[in-house]
C-alpha cells in the first residue's frame, strides 16, 4: 500500500514537475500562471522565455550527461540567485519559462535579465576529470509584459514572449527583446477589421457612390469615380479612408477590387439602359495589380458585360503605391491597356519617381493630387507644382485632371492655368446613383469658371 501511494504521488509530481532539474515543467508553470493571472490581474506581469544558445553543438561536443549537468547547474543557479517574486520553470529541452509576479521585480527586469546571463558563466561539464572543467553558456530570452486589467490569458502571453525571443535570436546583437504591446494590439485591431469587412462583404453590407469627373470650363460630364461605402452595423456609414489602408495589404483587398469592377460594369449598363453613357474609374491596389490573374479575371468580368465599351471602364493606380513585385505590376497593367480598358494615374505628383512613372505606365490621364489643389492660393510652391504637371501631361499627351477642387476660386485659377478637368466638393460630393441622376439632370459650371477663356 505504502509504495503504490508513493509510486502515485511520483507520478502526480512528475505530470507538473521536470525530473532533471525540479523545476515545474511547462503543464506546473501554465497551472501556476493560470493561478497568478486570477489573483494578480490588477497588476503587471512578466513572462520571459528563454533558450540556452547552440545546446544541440554543446550535447554533440559534450555528451547528454555532460548538457544534463549543464542545465541542472543553471537551473539551479537561477533559482537561488532570483528573489522569491520570480516563478521558475522549464518547458522542455533547453527552453526555460521565468515570470515576475510584481512590480517591484519588473522594475528591476534589467536588473533580472543581467543574473540570467550571468548564471551561464563557468557551469562545471563534469564532477570528474580535470579539477575546474566548465563551460559558459549564453541565453536569448524574449520579454512580455502583460499590463494590468489587460485581460489577456497566460498562452497568449506566452506566445509573446516566444515571437520576442525569436526576434532575439534574429538579431544576435542583445540577449533579449521585448514584445511590443503597440504593435500587438494593433494587429489585433488589424485582423478584427480585416475579418469584419470579409463578413460584410458576404452580408451585402457594401455599397458604391460615384463623383463626378467633369470639364470645369464647358461643364462636359467625363466619368464619375466608384467610391465604396461600408454600412457598418456598429459605426454607421464608413468612408474608404477609414477602413481600405487597413485592408490593403491582405486578399480581401483583391475581392473588394473584383466587387468594384463589376458594379462599375453593372451600373454603367443600368445607365446605358436608361440612355445615359457615363464611363466609370475603379481604384485597385497594389496586391490586384501585382496578381498573376488579373488579366485573365478582369476579361472574364469585361465579358459578362458586353454592351459596355471597354475604354468606359478606367483603372486608377496610386502612384505612391510601393509594389513588391513590381515587374508583375507593370506587366499587368501593360496587359490592362491591350484589354482596351483605360487607366489614370491617382494622387500625381506625391511618389518620388513621377517622370518614370509617366513613361512606364501605359496611363491615359494623370490625377494631380488634392494636397497641390488645396493650399494652392497661399502657397506658391504648389501652384508652381500644378503648373509642372501640367506642362507634363501635355508633354505626354496625358489628360490631367485635379482632385479635391472645394472651392470656386480654386477652380477658377486652375482653368487659368490649364487644368480645366476637376472633380471635389465644389462640383458634386460623392453621390448613390440616384441622386446622381438629379444632379446630371441641373448641374451647371458656376459663372466664374465659364467666364475664363478657353486656351489659345
Amino acid at each position: 500500500m505504502t509504495r503504490e501511494l508513493e509510486h502515485r504521488r511520483e507520478l502526480e509530481w512528475r505530470s507538473f514537475n521536470d525530473p532533471l532539474t525540479g523545476l515545474p515543467n511547462r503543464a506546473g508553470i501554465m497551472q501556476a500562471l493560470e493561478q497568478v493571472s486570477t489573483e494578480h490581474d490588477d497588476t503587471a506581469l512578466a513572462l520571459i522565455s528563454i533558450d540556452v544558445d547552440d545546446f544541440g553543438a554543446l550535447n554533440d561536443r559534450l555528451g547528454t550527461a555532460a548538457g544534463d549537468r549543464i542545465l541542472a547547474e543553471l537551473s539551479r543557479r537561477w533559482r537561488e540567485r532570483l528573489n522569491d517574486d520570480a516563478l521558475l520553470g522549464r518547458r522542455g529541452g533547453d527552453e526555460f519559462i521565468l515570470v515576475l509576479r510584481s512590480s517591484e521585480a519588473i522594475e528591476r527586469l534589467e536588473e533580472v535579465m543581467g543574473t540570467v546571463i550571468e548564471a551561464g558563466h563557468h557551469l562545471p561539464v563534469s564532477d570528474k576529470g580535470p579539477a575546474g572543467a566548465s563551460e559558459n553558456v549564453s541565453v536569448s530570452a524574449g520579454i512580455s509584459i502583460r499590463p494590468p486589467r489587460s485581460g489577456l490569458d497566460p498562452e497568449t502571453v506566452l506566445r509573446q514572449a516566444d515571437h520576442a525571443l525569436y526576434e532575439s535570436k534574429l538579431r544576435r546583437d542583445r540577449a533579449w527583446e521585448y514584445f511590443d504591446h503597440g504593435q500587438y494590439q494593433r494587429v489585433a485591431s488589424r485582423h478584427r477589421t480585416i475579418s469584419a469587412f470579409r463578413q460584410a462583404m458576404h452580408r451585402n453590407e457594401l455599397s458604391v457612390e460615384y463623383q463626378p469627373k467633369v470639364n470645369m470650363r464647358t461643364g462636359t460630364i467625363l466619368g464619375v469615380e466608384a467610391l465604396v461605402r461600408w454600412r457598418h452595423p456598429d459605426h454607421g456609414l464608413l468612408t474608404p479612408g477609414e477602413f481600405l489602408p487597413t485592408i490593403e495589404n491582405d486578399p480581401v483587398s483583391i475581392e473588394l477590387g473584383e466587387y468594384m469592377l463589376e458594379e462599375a460594369m453593372r451600373q454603367m449598363e443600368a445607365w446605358r439602359a436608361a440612355g445615359r453613357h457615363l464611363p466609370v474609374s475603379v481604384n485597385i491596389g497594389a496586391l490586384q495589380l501585382e496578381s498573376g490573374d488579373l488579366p485573365r479575371r478582369l476579361e472574364n468580368i469585361l465579358d459578362r458585360h458586353p454592351d459596355i465599351p471597354r475604354a468606359d471602364l478606367e483603372i486608377e493606380v496610386l502612384e505612391s503605391t510601393a509594389f513588391d513585385n513590381a515587374a508583375a505590376a507593370e506587366a499587368n497593367m501593360r496587359a490592362v491597356r491591350e484589354l482596351g480598358v483605360s487607366m489614370s494615374i491617382d494622387d500625381f505628383g506625391t511618389g518620388y519617381s513621377s517622370l518614370t512613372y509617366i513613361k512606364r505606365v501605359p496611363a491615359n490621364a494623370l490625377k494631380m493630387d488634392r494636397s497641390y489643389v488645396r493650399d494652392m492660393l497661399e502657397d506658391a510652391d504648389d501652384r508652381a507644382i500644378i503648373e509642372a504637371v501640367v506642362g507634363l501631361a501635355r508633354a505626354f499627351d496625358r489628360l490631367v485632371l485635379a482632385e479635391g477642387v472645394e472651392t470656386v476660386e480654386q477652380g477658377r485659377i486652375l482653368i487659368g492655368m490649364g487644368c480645366e478637368n476637376g472633380q471635389g466638393y465644389a462640383i458634386a460630393r460623392p453621390l448613390p446613383p440616384d441622386a446622381l441622376e438629379g444632379w446630371l439632370e441641373h448641374w451647371t459650371p458656376p459663372p466664374e469658371w465659364s467666364a475664363v477663356p478657353a486656351p489659345a
